[in-house]
């Protein structure tokens, strides 16, 4: 396969990572519905629990959709790029109706506005813009290395905008009132700001690799395109290891409980984001300087070990605050290396699959690896609600019965442990990095052989 060589300009990896942002911006927006529907206007757990389920698992299934979308798009503007601008506008008028429910019906109406606004936010919205922007990854460039670096770049910016999200939402809704309208006015700017970054995007990409130089891209039914990733076998260890790491991340749903009922003060998950945003930045400088040196799939399993080693801190000692904020600070940091490379692991993996079956399905694959990632955050989120709602929680309570405050542990450490050590499993089995010179030179040899036989007829 022809590489792209170093093309990209620093403004390509800009408007690349501006996709990060508003992906984010709603990926943390939403994170924090449950504490909004509790707390705010008062909605029962497991009804919450079960709406927000309904919503994870429709919107799973409309990524394969997207995917299938994306790959038959044609424009001057390329496959995933057109996408971005479309969605602009709406992302900023969904982003406000999540919070416009109406406090004052009654449990049915609100459940039913919920779950609607949901489904419009999660099963179209967000597909609309991630299931593009993740496939970009493999339609801007073929160059391992400029993958690498979109990776880190956009890592960079999603932390910006979720730690943006995560760490001043609740505290500025707290200085405005604390009421629903200021909900509402706080998530009109973060509506803003999405919509604007998925315009800079637009005007900053430019789509370098949609069809490999020889290849004719055939048009597969759906299911005929997933069947071959299933021929995939790398394509399935990234699927799972995306489902999980989706799944902890999801989880981070619970960190304004853990502060309010643990430590008493849900104005803490501010500063709890703030000691974070620290060990991210040395993240980003550790993944940065040994991607190169050590690969991605080793430096993936050196990070989860300090993932581990700090949710273990976090287990010995959960009522100890600085404790748990270096415990969590070293689970951010091991996160750091697969988040920054999930994306080029994934982008890898279709050139695999193209090397093994002579099918590349670009959108499919992206989507089909969102809908098991979507998957596993509605299954964590959904879990653990019931989990709560099981031990007995109450939002309307100023402090949580024993079981509760158990079971919120549970759920902010000891399940996300658990998933730290499954990764580090899986990509004990993920070998491609040492193969894939060895794979791309045998792409090219045939592409070339094709161009050849092209010429001839």
């Amino acid at each position: 396969m022809k590489e792209t060589g170093k093309k990209m300009k620093t403004r390509h990896y800009l408007g690349d990572a501006m996709t990060a942002v508003s992906v984010n911006i709603i990926f943390n927006i939403t994170s924090l519905l449950s504490y909004f529907y509790t707390d705010i206007i008062g909605m029962s757990v497991g009804v919450i629990s079960i709406m927000l389920l309904i919503s994870k698992f429709a919107d799973a299934f409309t990524d394969i959709g997207m995917g299938y979308l994306v790959d038959r798009t044609k424009s001057r503007y390329g496959k995933a790029r057109p996408w971005l601008i479309r969605m602009a506008i709406p992302s900023f008028i969904c982003i406000v109706l999540l919070f416009l429910i109406p406090a004052n019906a009654g449990v049915n109406l609100k459940a039913a506005y919920a779950l609607v606004t949901n489904l419009l936010v999660n099963s179209i919205t967000y597909t609309a813009i991630s299931i593009p922007a993740g496939s970009l990854l493999s339609l801007e460039t073929s160059n391992p290395h400029e993958r690498a670096k979109m990776g880190i770049w956009r890592l960079v910016f999603a932390y910006a905008a979720g730690m943006a999200v995560s760490s001043f939402m609740i505290p500025a809704t707290n200085k405005l009132g604390g009421a629903q309208n200021a909900w509402v006015l706080v998530s009109a700017v973060f509506g803003v700001i999405s919509a604007v970054s998925l315009v800079i995007a637009f005007y900053n990409i430019k789509e370098n690799n949609d069809i490999s130089p020889g290849t004719k891209e055939k048009a597969h039914a759906p299911l005929k395109a997933v069947s071959f990733l299933f021929q995939n076998k790398y394509w399935i260890i990234v699927l799972f290891v995306n489902i999980l790491i989706q799944a902890i991340y999801a989880l981070g749903t619970y960190d304004v409980y853990y502060a309010k009922y643990i430590f008493g003060d849900e104005n803490l998950v501010g500063i709890m984001g703030l000691i974070s945003l620290i060990f991210v930045v040395i993240g980003f400088v550790y993944t940065g300087l040994l991607v190169g040196k050590l690969g991605k799939r080793n430096l993936v399993m050196v990070g989860m070990v300090i993932s581990i080693v700090g949710y273990v801190m976090r287990a010995a000692a959960p009522y100890h605050l600085p404790v748990n904020l270096i415990g969590k600070g070293l689970g951010t940091l091991g996160g750091i290396p697969i988040l920054a490379v999930i994306g080029a692991l994934l982008a890898d993996t279709i050139e695999y699959g193209e090397w093994k079956t002579g099918s590349r399905t670009v959108g499919i694959a992206s989507s089909a690896n969102s809908f098991g990632s979507k998957l596993g955050a509605g299954l964590s989120i959904g879990l653990a609600g019931w989990l709560l709602a099981f031990s007995g929680y109450n939002g309307n309570l100023a402090a949580q019965p024993p079981m509760a405050e158990r079971m919120i542990q549970i759920v902010n450490i000891y399940i996300p442990l658990i998933g730290y050590i499954l990764i580090f499993i899986l990509m004990f089995f993920y070998k491609l990095d040492k193969d894939y010179g060895r794979i791309m030179a045998e792409l090219e040899e045939r592409h070339n052989t094709m161009l050849l036989n092209e010429k001839k007829d």
